[in-house]
C-alpha cells in the first residue's frame, strides 16, 4: 500500500514539474521521504535470484511458458518485503531462458 503511495507522488512529481508547479512538487518529494522512511528496505538482487531459483525448483519450471506460476511463488516467497516486480519478471526470464 505505501508503495503505492510512493509511485502516485512521484507522478505527480513529475506533472508537477512539467506544469512549473516546483512549490507543489517539492510538497510531493517531502512525502516520498516520509513514505520510504516507512518501507521495509530493499530486497536484494542476490535474494531475488535465490527466491526465482527456489521457485524454479518447487514448481519444476522447465521453460518460459512456465514463467506465471514461477512469478507467483517467487512473488509469494517475497512477500512482506520491498521488492519490484519488475526486477523479479526480469530474474525470472532470465533463469528460464538459459
Amino acid at each position: 500500500m505505501v508503495a503505492t503511495l510512493i509511485k502516485q507522488r512521484r507522478e505527480s512529481i513529475e506533472q508537477f514539474q512539467k506544469g512549473g508547479r516546483q512549490d507543489l512538487a517539492e510538497k510531493e518529494r517531502f512525502e516520498v521521504t516520509l513514505l520510504e522512511a516507512m518501507m521495509p528496505p530493499p530486497v536484494g538482487a542476490a535474494e531475488i535470484e535465490e527466491a526465482v531459483a527456489k521457485a524454479v525448483m518447487e514448481t519444476g519450471a522447465t521453460s518460459p511458458k512456465d514463467m506465471g506460476r514461477v512469478m507467483k511463488a517467487a512473488m509469494a516467497a517475497l512477500a512482506g518485503k520491498s521488492v519490484e516486480g519488475k526486477a523479479v519478471n526480469e530474474a525470472v526470464r532470465r533463469k528460464l531462458a538459459g
